[in-house]
């Protein structure tokens, strides 16, 4: 069982709840020895709908860093965390949705420079979805 750490958007970045909601069983991949290293948190809009569905929760490996092109969950400015494929080019961090809806202005890539803060919290590796 992995901890489910509040919401996170996956559009804009908004603030990373702390306090534990519950409990959500881990796949058996074999991809994770230690659920302890995981956790999930909730996806609160469409902006990463083509991997994780809004509403689904994300299932997070403790790590600080991604390769170019991971999904990762990254806190910027030390306090708003965001779901969003990750890669560096040259001084910039780009964050880029993977969403199908084309008509959001909140739903678009976000490129930061050396003067913002960007720390990585950890890299996609699943999902848990509810069916129905």
């Amino acid at each position: 069982m992995c901890p489910v750490y509040g919401r996170i958007s996956a559009g804009q970045p908004n603030w990373a709840e702390e306090n534990i909601e519950g409990r959500i069983p881990v796949p058996m991949t074999g991809e994770i020895d230690n659920p302890e290293e995981c956790f999930y948190l909730k996806v609160n809009d469409e902006s990463m709908n083509k991997v994780v569905k809004n509403g689904a929760y994300a299932l997070i490996h403790k790590q600080d860093i991604v390769e170019d092109g991971e999904i990762a969950v990254v806190l910027v400015n030390g306090y708003d965390a965001t779901l969003k494929k990750f890669s560096k080019q040259g001084d910039f961090v780009v964050l880029e949705p993977m969403s199908d809806v084309t008509d959001d202005p909140d739903i678009k890539t976000q490129i930061y420079d050396k003067s913002t803060s960007i720390k990585i919290l950890g890299k996609y590796i699943g999902k848990f979805e509810m069916n129905g």
